[in-house]
């Protein structure tokens, strides 16, 4: 299973479950530098991990090297790297910058990896992509009709709409994982909610946001990471990830 982002805050998480699940593992990252070594890695080095610096990600990005073992694809690919929603954003552009890294470059990986022979093709998109809120108290199904509004959603969106008809076109299998915001210890303070309390439940947690009492979904990093343990051997095109058991 290649990885992408391994050294991020999904990233790791998603590396440390695969590895307890006795899966072989490539952690990309952009930089040599950000690979984690055995006091940073969740899971540490060992003879079923290697290591792998990509470089700078975009649609010129070369995966061959990284998408092979031996010769051979390897079997699964979880895309992770991303440009995360940005607070008050200072790009010149921002959908454009958004588009290039979250769409362009999740397409130039995924037909490359089809090319390649990669069986299957997990995508982390965002539930920006259903749209800022719903009405009545109900939660997003994936069944709704995608509305993005903000230039985050918008690229997650347009790189769905292309990796699924990569999948088609080659065979591949393409899952999309739509979560809402991921929590727990370790995420960047710029994604901490402003919440009355940190969320008690798991997967589903859905808490009360500023003076306004809005409440939001959440999903803490452990669940998320499960789900993409779940769906690793289980190809399902696109995975409700916020609404799922919870206490």
């Amino acid at each position: 299973v290649l990885i992408t982002g391994a050294n991020g805050f999904v990233g790791q998480r998603v590396a440390q479950t695969l590895h307890q699940a006795a899966y072989t593992l490539r952690l990309c990252t952009r930089k040599t530098w950000q690979l984690p070594n055995a006091e940073q890695n969740p899971s540490k080095p060992s003879a079923n991990i290697d290591y792998f610096a990509v470089g700078d990600l975009s649609d010129k990005t070369d995966w061959s090297t990284a998408l092979t073992v031996d010769g051979e694809a390897v079997e699964v690919v979880v895309h992770c790297a991303a440009r995360v929603h940005v607070m008050n954003d200072t790009s010149a552009d921002p959908l454009a910058a958004f588009r290039a890294l979250n769409r362009d470059a999740s397409i130039a990986l995924a037909q490359q990896a089809a090319n390649a022979g990669v069986k299957h093709f997990i995508y982390l998109s965002s539930v920006k992509v259903n749209g800022e809120q719903t009405t009545g108290g109900k939660a997003f199904q994936e069944s709704d009709t995608p509305a993005p509004s903000d230039p985050y959603g918008i690229s997650k969106h347009e790189a769905e709409q292309a990796l699924l008809a990569i999948g088609a076109k080659t065979g591949m299998a393409v899952t999309i994982i739509r979560p809402p915001l991921v929590y727990g210890d370790g995420v960047a303070a710029k994604a901490r909610p402003d919440v009355d309390a940190p969320p008690k439940c798991a997967t589903g947690g859905r808490v009360v946001q500023g003076r306004r009492r809005e409440t939001r979904d959440l999903i803490v990093a452990d669940d998320h990471r499960t789900i993409v343990r779940r769906v690793v051997p289980n190809p399902a095109h696109v995975v409700r990830a916020e609404r799922c058991a919870g206490d």
